[in-house]
C-alpha cells in the first residue's frame, strides 16, 4: 500500500497526542536553541512525507507548521483535506508502522524534552493528538494471562533481603543497578523537578525507582551480589547520622582518634585488634525515631597507623536479634558501606538497636576504624549546586547526583544527571573487583502513546544503529537481559509482547567515557505512554518477574562470559502453603510446600530448592538469621501459655535464598491443641493497590508500587497482639490460605477460625482467578466446616463482592448469610449499630492510606440474608464535596492542556460574583480566536465512587456554545457526558447520575474500554465552540459534588449470623481500623463470639453462690477458701469444682500404680489455665511439654490430661494454675 525509504529508518518524526519526555544532554540544563528545535523538527517532518507515496496517506496530508514553547516543549501540527476519511481502519497500520519507526528518532532531536504531534480534518477541524485522529485512536486492553501461558508464582511475601551477604550464583559479583532518573533542579522551569512526566499515572524516575529498589536489588542480593544502587535504596525517609563522639556513641577499652582524609567529617576512631576475646568495642546506640526498618550503614576508610585488618567484627543489633558481619576495612570505604536492612523499636536502646564494632581478629596487632553509621534513607538534604535549595523528598526519589554527592564523591556539582550515575559507578568502582562488575541502567520508554515492547541497548559511539565499542561483554549482558525479559513476558504475562530487539546508542549511561570499568547495558522495559503496557508497568506482580528475569539475565551473563562465575542455577521461588500447628505433645510443627521449579538457563521460575530457611521472631517484624532446615518440616516447642512466636520461611539452593513466605505464627495455650486458627488470606499485589499521590506538575494522579503502603504480608502482627490485648490465652495456629485450598489444615481440630481477608479480591489483577477471595479448594474446605457448626470471625474489604465475581454468589449468601448492597470507595468511618455486639465502641476511624497499614478500599456494603442481623454500619456524608472553589487548587488554565485550541487570552481565575453559595466561584473567561475547543484541566484530579452521581453547577451566558463534563478511571481512561448546550444564563446543574451505569462516551487514552476500578477522578471541564456563537464571553462553575445516594449511614459494615453455624462477618481490613485500643475491643467480642458458652470465673461464681454470697469477696472472691480446706475459689474452678464440694481421693490427681500422674482440666476458660510444671529441686520449674496424652472428658468442657514421669533422673511434679482475670496485665 506504501513505501517507507530505508534511509529515514533513524529520521522519522513521531506521531503521537501525549508527552513525550528525554534526557537533556550529558551535564547540560542549557535551554536549547528555539531555531534549531523549529528546523530539526520541520527538516524531519516533510522529510518524512516526502517518503511516502501519495496513495499510502490520507488525501491531502500535510505539514501545517511547528510551534515551540520553550525552553523545549514543541508541537508539529499536521493537516488533512476536509473530505478525508480519518476515522477508516485502513490507517491504523500506517499509524503503527509510523509509531515503531520513530522512536529512535525522537531520542536524536538534541534538548528536545516535550513533543506534540497533532492533527487537524479540514481547516474548520480542531487540533486532536495523531493517534486518535488515524483509524479508530484505540487500541485493544491488555490481554492479560490466559491458561496457555505459563505458570505464574504470586508473591507469597514481602521482597526481603537476607539479613547478610550470602553464597549463591553472583558471588563475589559486584552489581551495579541504576533505578533511572529522580527529582533533580531545573534551571529551565525554575523549581525541582523529575525528568519524566506523568502518564496513565506512570512517572517513570518513580515507577523505575519502586521496581529496581523493592524487586531487583533483594534478588541480587540473595544471589550473593554486591549490589550498588545509583540511588539511595531505603524508603525509609526517617534517617539517624551517628558519628563517633555524638549523642548514643560509647567506648570500651583503647581508642585513639586519627585525622583522615576521606573518613566521615575528617576523623575516625582506632584501635588495635587481638586474637583473643575483644578488649576495645564502639557502639553506635541511635535515638530511633519511629518503629520501622531502617537500611543501616557503615562510613569508615583504612587506617593512616598502620596495617588495617581484613576481618572487621561489625554487629547489628536489631529487634530480632543480633547479625555479625566480617569487613575488609581496605575495601569498600570512603563512602557509607551498606551491611543490611533490619528492624529497630523507637526509642534508644543498645541493646536492640545499635552497632558495635570491637576488635576481635585472626590477626592481632592491626588497626580497627569506628568511624560513623547511618539508620534509614532519609529526607533529601544535599543542596543542587545552581539554587542553593534541597528537594524536600525523600532521599530515594532523588537523581543519583545528588545521592553520588551525599555518598561522599569528590566533584559531583560538576556532573549531569545522566553522567552521574555511570560515573558514581566508576569512583564506587575498585580494582580488586575488575572483571567482576557490570552496570545495568533499568528504564521505561516513552514514544507517541502506541509504540510497545522491550528494547535492550549497549554503547555505540555512532549512535543509535551503530557497531558496538562500549567496554568489552556490555553486548553480552545487553543480549542476555533482553533475551530474558522478553521471554519471561511472554510465557506469563502476554504472549504477543512485541520484541524490539538488541540495539546499540551512544547513550551517556552506558558510555565508557563516563565509566570504563565494566560492562554496561540499558533496558527499556515497556512504555508508560501506551495505554497497555502502562497497565502492566504499574503491576508490583509484574515488576516482579521482569526483577526476576533481569536478576536471571545477569546470572546468565556471568555465567557464560565472566571466568570463575560456575553456578547456573537461579534461586528458588518462595516456599508454598505455609502452615505453623500446635501438637497434642507440645510442640509446634511448621511445614510448607516445596516451591514450583524451572530447569536450566531458560527457565521462567527459579530452580528447585534444596533446602530452606526458618527465620524466628518475638515481635514479627524483626527476625534472627534464620535456621538452615532440610525438609519442608520443621517441628519446635510449643511457647508458654499467651506466648506468641512468629516465623517466615525462605527456600534455598546454590544459586542463593527466595524471598520469604508471609509471616504465620503461634501462640501459645494451656490446651493440646489449639482452638483457634488464623488464616492469612491477603496475598494480593495489583496496580489497583498502588498508592494514589497528587501530582503537582502533571495533568493526573501519580500511581506509586510503595509496597509497605500496600501489603506486608505480616498482618497476623495486628490480630494477635489483639487477641493477646483482649486477655486470650487459650493458643492459635495459623495457615495461609494455600494451604487450605490444598487441602493441608484439619479444619475439624478447631473450635473457631479467625479469616484475614485483608483487601483480597481479583478486581485488579490482568488474569483469571489471581487474588481470589475464597479460591475453590479453600471453600470447599470452608463449607465442610461450617456445616459441622464452625464458628468464623471474617474481615475484608472486597471479599463479599469478589465471591460474587467469581461465581460464588451461593456461598455468600448460604454460609456468611450476605449479599452485596454496593461497593464504597473513600469511607472511613464505621459505628456500631444499636444493640448490637458492638454497640459500646460506637464509631471509629479506618485507614485512609495514612494510618500504618494501607487504604481501605473499596469497601462492600452488605445486606443481610437468612437470619443475619447488622452490627456495625458505615458512616458517609449524603454528598462529599469534590470542589468547592474556594481555591483554585489544580484547576490549570486552558492553554495548559494540548487538546486548548482556543486563544491563549482566554483564563480561569476565582470570582466573588456570581456564585452559587458562599465564597468564590471559578470563572472561566473565554476568547476563541481560530479555535474552538477548550479542556479546563484539574490536576489534582480528585476521585469519588464511581458507583455515586456527581454534579457541577454552571452558571451559564446564553451563548449556545457547549460544555460538558470528563472524568478518568482507574487505568486512566476518560469518559465525557454528552454535550449540553448553554442556551440559559443563570445557574444550573450538570448531573452525571449513575456514572458506572452511565458511563458516558469514550474519549481518550485507550484501555479495557469499561470504567475501571471503584473511583473516578474529575479530569476537566469541556467547552466547544459552535457556529454563531459569539467569539468570548464567560462561564462560571461552583458546587461539584458527589453522592452515594446513602445518607448519613451509607450501608451495612458488618453483619452477625447465629444460627447452625456462626458467623461475624466485618467487611472491611481488621488491620485498617487505626486505633490499637478498637481493634483489642473488636477482637474481644470475636472471642467471645467464637467460643459461645465457655466457661468463665463469673459464670461459675453466678452457678455455685447465693447473691449475699456473691456481694461479699470473703466467701466467693477468687482468693476465699469457703469449703474450708484451703482450695481457694479459682483452684475448685479451673478443676469444676463446686465452692463446698469435697474434692475426690488423691486430688487433683492421684500417681497410680501405672506410674501415671492423671487430671482433668477445664479447655473452655479464657481467664484460667492448667499447666504441669517439673524441677529436679524445688527451686526451678519449668513447663512439661512433652509426655502428655491428652484425651476428651465425660464432662462436658474438660480434658483428661495423663503425664508419665521422666524415667532416669528424679523429678518433682506439680500443676501451675495460672489466673488470668479480665483486664489483668
Amino acid at each position: 500500500m506504501f513505501t517507507f525509504p530505508r534511509v529515514l529508518r533513524h529520521g522519522l518524526a513521531a506521531f503521537f497526542g501525549l508527552p513525550l519526555l528525554f534526557p537533556p544532554a550529558l551535564g547540560a540544563e542549557e535551554a536549547p536553541d528555539p531555531e534549531a528545535l523549529r528546523s530539526a523538527l520541520k527538516e524531519r517532518a516533510e522529510a518524512l512525507l516526502a517518503g511516502f507515496e501519495p496513495a499510502a496517506l490520507p488525501a491531502g496530508f500535510r505539514l501545517a507548521g511547528v510551534l515551540l514553547e520553550p525552553p523545549a516543549r514543541a508541537e508539529v501540527r499536521l493537516e488533512a483535506d476536509a473530505a478525508a476519511r480519518l476515522d477508516d481502519p485502513v490507517w491504523e497500520p500506517l499509524a503503527a508502522l509510523l509509531v515503531d519507526e520513530a522512536v529512535d528518532w525522537v531520542r536524536e532531536i538534541e534538548g528536545l524534552e516535550v513533543l506534540l504531534v497533532s492533527l487537524r480534518h479540514g481547516e474548520s477541524g480542531e487540533w486532536v493528538p495523531v493517534d486518535r485522529a488515524l483509524g479508530s485512536g484505540r487500541l485493544p486492553p491488555p490481554p492479560g494471562r490466559s491458561d496457555a501461558l505459563g505458570p505464574v508464582i504470586a508473591p507469597a511475601g514481602f521482597p526481603v533481603e537476607t539479613p547478610r551477604e550470602r553464597p549463591g550464583a553472583l558471588a563475589g559479583a559486584s552489581v551495579h543497578v541504576s533505578p533511572g532518573h529522580g527529582w533533580y533542579y531545573s534551571s529551565n522551569l525554575g523549581r525541582w523537578a523529575t525528568q519524566r512526566g506523568n502518564t496513565h499515572g506512570i512517572i517513570e524516575d518513580h515507577g523505575t525507582g519502586e521496581a529496581v529498589l523493592q524487586f531487583l536489588v533483594p534478588y541480587l542480593r540473595n544471589a550473593g551480589a554486591r549490589v550498588h544502587p545509583s540511588r539511595e535504596r531505603d524508603f525509609n525517609t526517617h534517617m539517624v547520622n551517628l558519628p563517633h563522639g555524638g549523642a548514643g556513641y560509647q567506648e570500651t577499652g583503647v581508642w585513639t582518634t586519627e585525622t583522615a582524609s576521606g573518613a566521615y567529617g575528617g576523623t575516625q576512631r582506632r584501635a588495635l585488634t587481638t586474637a583473643g576475646p575483644a578488649t576495645a568495642t564502639a557502639t553506635f546506640a541511635p535515638a530511633v525515631p519511629a518503629a520501622g526498618h531502617y537500611a543501616v550503614y557503615v562510613w569508615y576508610r583504612p587506617s593512616t597507623g598502620g596495617a588495617t585488618t581484613t576481618d572487621a567484627r561489625i554487629t547489628v543489633r536489631h529487634s530480632g536479634g543480633e547479625t555479625l558481619h566480617r569487613q575488609d576495612l581496605n575495601r569498600d570505604g570512603f563512602t557509607w558501606k551498606y551491611l543490611g536492612t533490619y528492624h529497630f523499636e523507637a526509642g534508644q536502646d543498645p541493646e536492640r538497636a545499635a552497632v558495635v564494632i570491637d576488635n576481635q581478629s585472626s590477626v592481632a596487632g592491626q588497626r580497627i576504624v569506628a568511624g560513623a553509621v547511618r539508620f534509614g534513607g532519609g529526607m533529601g538534604d544535599v543542596a543542587d549546586p545552581a539554587s542553593g535549595t534541597i528537594s524536600g523528598k525523600p532521599r530515594w526519589e532523588e537523581s543519583g547526583r545528588y545521592y553520588a554527592g551525599f555518598m561522599g564523591m569528590p566533584n559531583w556539582t560538576s556532573l549531569g544527571i545522566v553522567n552521574a550515575m555511570p560515573r558514581f559507578a566508576a569512583w564506587n568502582h575498585e580494582t580488586w573487583e575488575d572483571g567482576r562488575a557490570v552496570y545495568l541502567s533499568w528504564h521505561t520508554n516513552g514514544a507517541n502513546g502506541l509504540a510497545r515492547g522491550t528494547e535492550t541497548f549497549a554503547y555505540s559511539s555512532a549512535g543509535v544503529g551503530g557497531a558496538f565499542n562500549g567496554v568489552p561483554g556490555g553486548n553480552h549482558l545487553r543480549n542476555a537481559v533482553h533475551q530474558m525479559v522478553v521471554a519471561d513476558i511472554r510465557r506469563s504475562w502476554d504472549a504477543t509482547w512485541p520484541d524490539r530487539g538488541v540495539k546499540t546508542a551512544n547513550f551517556g549511561e552506558i558510555n565508557p567515557s563516563n565509566n570504563p570499568h565494566m560492562p554496561a547495558a540499558l533496558v527499556e522495559i515497556g512504555f508508560h505512554d501506551n495505554a497497555v503496557d502502562a497497565q502492566f508497568l504499574l503491576d508490583p506482580e509484574f515488576r516482579r518477574e521482569m526483577a526476576r528475569a533481569v536478576y536471571k539475565g545477569i546470572v546468565r551473563y556471568y555465567y557464560e562470559h565472566v571466568p570463575g562465575f560456575d553456578l547456573p542455577v537461579y534461586l528458588p521461588e518462595p516456599p508454598e502453603a505455609f502452615r505453623v500447628v500446635k501438637n497434642p505433645d507440645g510442640t509446634v510443627t511448621l511445614a510448607w510446600d516445596a516451591p514450583d521449579f524451572g530447569v536450566g538457563l531458560n527457565s521462567l521460575l527459579g530452580h528447585a530448592a534444596t533446602g530452606y530457611r526458618v527465620y524466628r521472631s518475638a515481635n514479627g517484624h524483626g527476625f534472627d538469621n534464620g535456621t538452615a532446615v532440610g525438609g519442608t518440616t520443621w517441628t519446635v516447642p510449643a511457647p508458654t501459655p499467651g506466648e506468641t512466636v512468629y516465623y517466615r520461611v525462605t527456600a534455598t539452593n546454590a544459586g542463593g535464598e527466595s524471598f520469604p513466605t508471609a509471616t504465620l505464627a503461634v501462640m501459645g495455650g494451656a490446651t493440646s491443641v489449639s482452638p483457634l486458627l488464623l488464616v492469612q488470606g491477603f496475598d494480593r499485589l495489583d496496580r489497583l493497590q498502588n498508592v494514589v499521590q497528587p501530582d503537582p506538575f502533571g495533568s493526573q494522579p501519580a500511581r506509586r508500587g510503595i509496597l509497605r503502603q500496600m501489603n506486608t504480608f505480616d498482618y497476623v502482627v495486628p490480630h494477635l497482639r489483639a487477641l493477646e490485648a483482649a486477655g486470650f490465652a487459650g493458643g492459635a495456629d495459623t495457615a495461609d490460605l494455600e494451604a487450605l485450598r490444598r487441602g493441608r489444615i484439619d479444619l475439624a481440630r478447631y473450635r473457631g477460625i479467625i479469616w484475614m481477608g485483608g483487601m483480597q479480591s481479583r478486581a485488579g489483577a490482568l488474569g483469571p482467578n489471581l487474588f481470589a477471595a475464597l479460591p475453590d479448594g479453600a471453600e470447599a474446605a470452608l463449607t465442610a466446616w461450617l456445616e459441622q457448626g464452625g464458628r468464623l470471625f471474617l474481615t475484608g474489604g472486597d471479599f463479599a463482592w469478589d465471591l460474587g465475581q467469581g461465581g460464588q454468589q451461593a456461598f455468600l449468601q448460604e454460609w456468611l448469610k450476605a449479599e452485596v448492597a454496593g461497593r464504597e470507595a473513600g469511607v472511613f468511618e464505621v459505628e456500631a449499630a444499636a444493640g448490637g455486639r458492638f454497640a459500646a465502641l460506637e464509631s471509629f476511624g479506618l485507614d485512609d492510606g495514612s494510618g500504618g497499614a494501607y487504604r481501605a478500599g473499596p469497601v462492600n456494603r452488605l445486606a443481610p440474608v437468612g437470619g443475619s442481623h447488622p452490627i456495625i454500619n458505615y458512616i458517609q456524608s449524603p454528598e462529599t464535596t469534590v470542589d468547592d472553589f474556594t481555591t483554585l487548587g489544580g484547576w490549570r488554565q486552558p492553554s495548559f492542556s494540548g487538546q486548548t485550541n482556543a486563544d491563549p487570552a482566554s483564563s480561569f481565575a476565582l470570582t466573588a460574583s456570581p456564585v452559587l453559595t458562599a465564597g468564590s466561584a471559578g470563572r472561566l473567561d473565554y476568547v476563541w480566536g481560530g479555535g474552538n475547543f477548550i479542556r479546563l484541566f484539574n490536576s489534582t484530579q480528585p476521585t469519588f465512587a464511581a458507583d455515586g452521581d456527581f454534579s457541577l453547577w454552571i452558571y451559564g451566558d446564553a451563548s449556545g456554545h457547549e460544555v460538558r463534563l470528563a472524568l478518568r478511571d482507574s487505568d486512566s481512561e476518560i469518559w465525557v457526558n454528552a454535550w449540553t448546550v448553554i442556551d440559559f444564563t443563570g445557574w444550573r446543574e450538570l448531573a452525571w447520575p449513575s456514572i458506572r451505569d452511565n458511563p458516558g462516551f469514550f474519549w481518550a487514552l485507550p484501555g479495557d474500554g469499561v470504567i475501571t476500578g471503584p473511583e473516578v477522578a474529575l479530569d476537566s471541564i469541556q467547552i466547544r465552540r459552535t457556529t454563531g456563537g459569539p467569539a468570548s464571553g464567560s462561564l462560571v462553575f461552583d458546587r461539584a459534588v458527589a453522592s452515594s445516594g446513602e445518607g448519613a449511614t451509607a450501608g451495612v459494615a458488618g453483619l452477625e449470623y447465629d444460627g447452625g453455624h456462626g458467623v461475624l462477618f466485618l467487611s472491611f481490613p481488621f488491620e485498617s481500623v487505626v486505633d490499637a485500643a478498637v481493634r483489642t475491643a473488636l477482637m474481644a467480642e470475636a472471642v467471645d463470639f467464637l467460643r459461645p458458652g465457655r466457661a468463665t470465673f463469673a459464670a461459675w461464681q453466678a452457678e455455685v453462690f447465693t447473691a449475699a454470697e456473691l456481694a461479699d469477696p470473703a466467701v466467693s472472691g477468687p482468693w476465699a477458701a469457703p469449703g474450708g480446706d484451703l482450695l481457694p475459689n479459682v483452684v475448685r474452678y479451673a478443676f469444676g469444682l463446686g465452692a463446698r464440694e469435697t474434692p475426690p481421693p488423691g486430688f487433683p490427681g492421684p500417681v497410680l500404680d501405672d506410674g501415671l500422674l492423671r487430671f482433668e482440666r477445664r479447655v473452655e476458660a479464657a481467664d484460667v489455665a492448667v499447666v504441669p510444671e517439673r524441677s529436679s529441686d524445688l527451686l526451678v520449674w519449668e513447663p512439661v511439654t512433652e509426655g502428655l496424652v491428652v484425651t476428651p472428658s465425660e464432662r462436658p468442657g474438660f480434658e483428661r490430661v495423663e503425664l508419665a514421669p521422666d524415667s532416669g533422673e528424679r523429678l518433682f511434679h506439680r500443676l501451675r494454675i495460672l489466673w488470668m482475670p479480665p483486664g489483668a496485665p
